[in-house]
């Protein structure tokens, strides 16, 4: 994970997303297109083998990759770093299982992979499975990300106004 700078307290509170919707496809026919399609698919709806064909890196999907396909289509994307998390006092906990993660975990030796989690649940290559408490321990996370998009509070901001 990045270590990031200790400047102000983070507040990632206004990205969370309380209407995420991830777009599931069949793991047996588009888990092949690789991790990084799968999870740019989930979260964007665009179709996973469209995706893999811009990647230039072919079976990788470095972060550089990641984040213009995102940024591109106005997703807000914010980096989760070391510094980020622990800048405020011991029992605050700034990333909640409201907001939308993308992360790139250490799954083998020299072999990452990209995971989304929301709500306590984990996709991978379209595969949902929920959240153990040492899934970061044994599968460490070398990049992560909260990932925004307008279309996941618009309801939600409506009827608090």
């Amino acid at each position: 994970m990045l270590k990031g700078k200790y400047k102000k307290r983070a507040d990632y509170t206004h990205l969370r997303a309380f209407l995420f919707n991830p777009a599931l496809y069949c793991p047996t026919m588009y888990g092949e297109a690789g991790c990084g399609a799968t999870a740019l698919s989930l979260l964007t709806g665009d179709h996973p083998f469209n995706i893999r064909d811009l990647n230039k890196s072919e079976k990788h999907y470095p972060d550089r990759f990641m984040l213009k396909y995102l940024t591109d289509r106005f997703y807000t994307v914010v980096p989760i770093t070391q510094r980020g998390v622990t800048s405020c006092a011991s029992d605050c906990y700034p990333v909640t299982s409201n907001h939308i993660i993308l992360a790139s975990q250490l799954m083998v030796k020299r072999e990452a992979s990209w995971v989304v989690y929301h709500r306590n649940l984990g996709y991978h290559n379209f595969t949902v499975g929920s959240v153990q408490n040492l899934d970061f321990i044994n599968k460490p996370i070398l990049t992560a990300y909260i990932i925004h998009h307008p279309r996941f509070d618009t309801t939600r901001r409506k009827a608090l106004i």
